[in-house]
């Protein structure tokens, strides 16, 4: 598996001296996952949106349903009534155009539905590469906190033994 580009692992603290590479580097990665966390929050918000739609095209099939289970009654009812069949025939004609719109609608929530999962699944990736770079920068930090003491011990341990 190959590492991620995180910046880390591109200049050592020698080549820059101070750590400006890895603090600007740790920075870009911290804008990353805010980035990343607004899209998840923008995934969150819309699949509250995409599971409301569903209930309601779920409300409406149900109505849709009884609608035509009315109409299919009064068919038999009134099969010898040529004024009520003729209603009848109006009726179920609205129905099949208001059937016809809930399958477009279904139709576009499950587009809707389908675009949010990629972008979950591309935020999931992108949120195990910011995982990886985070640990790379930790290694990172506690490289420096090394050099750092290391520095710091030298220069008491050069004072020290100069003012002795």
């Amino acid at each position: 598996m190959e590492a991620p580009d995180c910046g880390l692992g591109k200049a050592t603290l020698g080549e820059d001296g101070n750590g400006t590479v890895e603090l600007l580097t740790m920075q870009r990665s911290c804008d990353r996952q805010h980035k990343l966390l607004n899209v998840m929050e923008e995934c969150i918000r819309q699949l509250h949106q995409n599971d409301a739609q569903l209930d309601i095209l779920a409300e409406t099939a149900n109505f849709l349903k009884k609608r035509h289970d009315e109409i299919k009654k009064n068919i038999t009812k009134m099969s010898d009534n040529e004024r009520a069949m003729e209603l009848l025939r109006s009726e179920m004609e609205k129905v099949q155009r208001q059937v016809g719109i809930w399958l477009s609608e279904v139709k576009e929530v499950r587009q809707a539905r389908n675009d949010i999962e990629i972008r979950i699944e591309v935020a999931h990736g992108e949120a195990k590469r910011c995982h990886r770079c985070g640990r790379l920068a930790d290694a990172r930090l506690e490289e420096m906190q090394r050099r750092h003491e290391k520095l710091w011990k030298h220069f008491i341990d050069e004072w020290t033994l100069a003012l002795a």
